[in-house]
């Protein structure tokens, strides 16, 4: 909206800029023109049969000069290829010979520089006024698309926090409401185990989504140091292992021995621990997952691979963004904030690495986190 008064405003200042440089090359050159009127009807006056203004013309302002020659019946002459400008100096003569044609004559009259210098200095200003409103409305666009993004970051956390916390809270207190009636005959101790295993399922929500809001804040601090990656790894595997053996599943690692990176462990941990969380949600029944760590050449990789249903090509960028659903009915089942491949992705980019997804022959998926040129 505010570049049609913008647009006003420069093209306002162009016309009087425009119009005042007339009106001064009109008092500049009046004296030429009525000198070059005197001389034109002078000639038509004296002029004989043989005379011609094509002969006249040259020798009277210089062959230099664009000159145009417009006969009565509207015939036009230019004697050279020289362009005309607004500035051309025109006379219609009105006595003798030549009564009726008019003559154009430009470069006879000199203009001052400082005439042009005004007009590109009044361009120059609207340039700057242009500009100025410009950057003003992107900084105006930026601050609401920004104000914008965070209400829509504020009220997808809330719907999710929301969804994702109502089933374990509501688990427990029926869990609790079970036990507090003594009139059942219960396994108290199954019970609790339950109420816990549900309280760490809301503690694991809390941290995913505070993990989150320190990267987008970028609060999120990165050591980088030595580390034995196939140690860092077993040590993601142990912890994760007997959610699959719960299930009947299969957690596997092939990993050579001793092979170095500089890197963040606790960062890439968290990224590692995420891609096996996500096999396991999503791999198949029961579900099985492979961690493979690749030293080839100067490039590193480590390729978690699942046996779920694969993801489709066109949804392979979008599963990285936050609180992205790929399959409804398959998340309603599995649960989860959404936000582990986001968060994955996030860190995996401060630890100067790059992820991606790939289909398997076999079916499944294989999450890649590649680190190139590390030798």
């Amino acid at each position: 909206m505010p570049l049609v008064p913008t647009a006003m405003l420069v093209k306002s200042m162009f016309d009087t800029a425009q119009a005042e440089r007339d009106l001064a090359v009109a008092e500049i050159t009046e004296g030429y023109r009525n000198q070059a009127a005197l001389l034109l009807d002078r000639f038509s006056e004296s002029a004989e049969q043989t005379d011609s203004l094509e002969e006249y013309l040259p020798g009277l302002f210089g062959s230099d000069q664009a000159i145009q020659i417009s006969s009565p019946k509207g015939k036009i002459t230019e004697l050279n290829s020289l362009p005309m400008t607004r500035d051309a100096l025109s006379h219609q003569i009105t006595t003798g010979r030549f009564n009726g044609w008019t003559v154009a004559v430009d470069g006879f009259a000199q203009i001052p520089d400082e005439i042009n210098e005004q007009v590109t200095k009044s361009i120059q200003k609207a340039a700057w006024i242009v500009a100025g409103v410009l950057l003003a409305a992107g900084g105006v666009w930026f601050t609401i698309h920004r104000r914008l993004r965070i209400d829509e970051l504020r009220s997808d956390v809330i719907t999710a926090i929301s969804h994702e916390i109502k089933t374990p809270v509501s688990a427990i207190k029926v869990l609790l409401e079970t036990l507090e009636d003594s009139s059942e005959s219960i396994n108290r101790a199954e019970y609790l185990s339950l109420i816990g295993k549900e309280n760490d399922r809301v503690a694991e929500l809390a941290e995913q989504f505070l993990t989150y809001s320190r990267l987008e804040k970028g609060q999120f601090p990165i050591k980088m140091e030595e580390c034995n990656l196939a140690q860092l790894i077993d040590r993601v595997a142990i912890l994760e292992r007997p959610f699959f053996d719960a299930v009947g599943g299969r957690l596997e690692v092939k990993c050579p021995k001793d092979i170095f990176l500089r890197t963040d462990p606790t960062a890439l941990e968290i990224v590692v621990s995420n891609l096996i969380d996500n096999a396991r949600k999503y791999g198949g029944s029961p579900p099985r997952c492979e961690i493979v760590l690749n030293n080839e050449g100067s490039d590193l990789s480590i390729r978690v691979v699942d046996n779920g249903k694969g993801i489709p090509t066109e949804e392979r960028r979008a599963i990285f963004q936050r609180f992205y659903r790929t399959d409804s009915e398959l998340h309603r089942k599995t649960g989860g904030t959404g936000l582990g491949l986001a968060i994955s992705r996030k860190l995996v980019k401060l630890l100067r690495a790059g992820i991606h997804v790939e289909s398997n022959q076999s079916g499944g998926a294989s999450f890649v986190i590649t680190w190139r040129n590390t030798q």
